[in-house]
């Protein structure tokens, strides 16, 4: 017999919550303090940001989605603001948007995974995700506060997933 509708609701949160005790291990802020100290002022040195599709126009500051470049002779991915006109070489534009949400500092929003799909999917649940040569994995961090992070980006992560545990009997998944 299968559960309800209420059943499943009631078990969402749960196996949301198992679902990130499992697979992303919380990283205290002071790690990434020590990390940053020793790139010298050279976060990009230490951090790359991933799974970003978004820059900002160094002319105008307005954003630009990188399915509007295109590849010029030289081989490179070019793009045209639309809102100055500008074309610029997609490699050479800031990224849009935070850029090292919770860096550095002691913040209880970053969290580690080795789980390579979880961190493919992310950026598209609101998470920034990072990899670094020190990390054997992706550093996923929310930039904000004074919201519930469960429902805002750990649910929706879980459901890009596909998983279902939550229309499982409860059980120690």
């Amino acid at each position: 017999m299968g559960l309800s509708k209420k059943q499943i609701e009631a078990n969402l949160e749960r196996a949301v919550c198992y679902f990130v005790s499992r697979n992303m291990d919380m990283i205290p802020g002071v790690l990434f303090e020590n990390l940053l100290k020793h790139a010298d002022g050279d976060v990009d040195s230490v951090l790359r940001l991933v799974g970003s599709d978004r820059r900002e126009c160094d002319h105008c500051g307005e954003e630009i989605d990188k399915g509007a470049c295109e590849e010029n002779e030289d081989g490179e991915n070019t793009c045209t603001c639309e809102s100055c006109g500008h074309s610029h070489v997609w490699e050479d534009l800031p990224l849009a948007g935070p850029r090292y949400g919770g860096f550095p500092g002691a913040h209880s929003t970053v969290f580690w995974t080795d789980n390579t799909r979880a961190a493919h999917l992310a950026p598209e649940c609101g998470f920034l995700v990072y990899e670094s040569d020190d990390f054997n994995g992706h550093i996923l961090a929310i930039d904000g506060g004074g919201y519930d992070f469960y429902s805002a980006h750990w649910t929706p992560l879980y459901l890009a997933m596909g998983l279902d545990w939550h229309k499982r009997p409860m059980r120690l998944w």
